[in-house]
């Protein structure tokens, strides 16, 4: 059976998007969008031409932590409020209690988990 050519090779292809002929401070490689539209028929391209925006998506995540100690509990709601006044929107809070009973020869754990959270938005499409 003889192999067929489905156009550009691995190699060839894989380079537009990882070059290693220049590198960013962080080691991580750089191809230029101008180098791209170049090779791919230069700056009066179609493709060139048909760009007309680009959207960049940045998500960011933060993991804060408190020390178990007496003002934890009022150093979060003061983090929670500071938040809330940046602009921060609340989506899941979630409360936990603990009870702990013990009587001679009976000890009771007893938990409470209140999750408070917004519902998706109703697509009126389907209603």
């Amino acid at each position: 059976m003889e192999n067929k050519s489905l156009g550009r090779g691995f190699r060839e292809i894989s380079n537009i998007f990882i070059s290693e002929d220049s590198a960013d401070d962080n080691g991580h490689p750089e191809t230029a969008l101008s180098d791209i539209m170049k090779q791919y028929g230069g700056e009066g391209s179609d493709l060139a031409e048909n760009m007309r925006e680009i959207e960049e998506n940045v998500t960011v995540e933060k993991n804060i932590s408190y020390q178990n100690t007496p003002d934890a509990q009022q150093n979060m709601i003061n983090a929670l409020c500071m938040h809330l006044e940046e602009g921060f929107r609340i989506k899941t809070i979630e409360l936990l209690k603990t009870n702990t009973k013990c009587r001679p020869g009976r000890k009771q754990n007893k938990t409470e988990k209140i999750t408070i959270f917004l519902e998706d938005e109703p697509d009126l499409a389907k209603m």
